[in-house]
């Protein structure tokens, strides 16, 4: 009897911490960090219209070691993409049209 007391006050208690301690992320599911650097990569996609060669040289090295994770390219395609100039002329993995 007393072991299920103990049992029943402890589920008691896990119940009600799971909504109080909740998750109080953003609705998108990014995280505080995640979300400036997402607007920030929108402030230079907005300034520079998805353009590299107007980027300022610390603009380039955020992008690249930020979200582009090393790689230029990546860089540059996650800038066009923001800006909305990506390129559709071809399917992909697929032979240009």
């Amino acid at each position: 009897m007393r072991r299920s007391i103990f049992m029943a006050v402890g589920l008691l208690c896990a119940v009600t911490a799971v909504p109080l301690a909740g998750c109080h992320s953003n609705p998108d599911g990014f995280t505080s960090t995640q979300q400036k650097a997402i607007d920030h990569v929108s402030e230079i996609a907005q300034r520079t219209g998805g353009d590299w060669a107007k980027t300022t040289p610390a603009d380039k090295q955020f992008l690249i070691h930020g979200p582009g994770g090393g790689s230029e390219m990546t860089a540059k395609m996650i800038l066009s993409a923001k800006a909305g100039t990506v390129s559709r002329s071809s399917t992909p993995g697929g032979a240009p049209k």
